[in-house]
């Protein structure tokens, strides 16, 4: 082989690869689907729902073991807790009559 063949070889690969990771990376469900009449409550609130809540749901990622996701009924409201290695993301939801 020459020197181009094996250059341009070594390249393709290279770019098959990248678009192998990148196709990978796109059919990858998040961890949490965000709705818009969703509200990001404070700290203290996200607390509250966690210490004295109902836990309706607890699921844990298998594939990556830092992702939990917690589903907590306080006061009325769906709390959507999510960890996410060394972060919390909290999101809560009124309940109307649908639910």
């Amino acid at each position: 082989m020459t020197r181009k063949f094996t250059l341009f070889l070594v390249c393709s690969f290279e770019v098959a690869l990248i678009l192998f990771f990148v196709a990978w990376s796109a059919s990858a469900k998040p961890a949490f689907y965000y709705d818009e009449s969703m509200r990001t409550p404070s700290s203290a609130e996200c607390l509250d729902a966690m210490e004295k809540g109902r836990i309706l749901d607890r699921i844990k990622n298998e594939k990556r073991k830092t992702i939990y996701s917690l589903t907590i009924l306080y006061r009325k409201e769906l709390f959507y807790i999510v960890f996410h290695d060394h972060h919390v993301n909290c999101f809560s939801r009124g309940l109307n009559e649908a639910d």
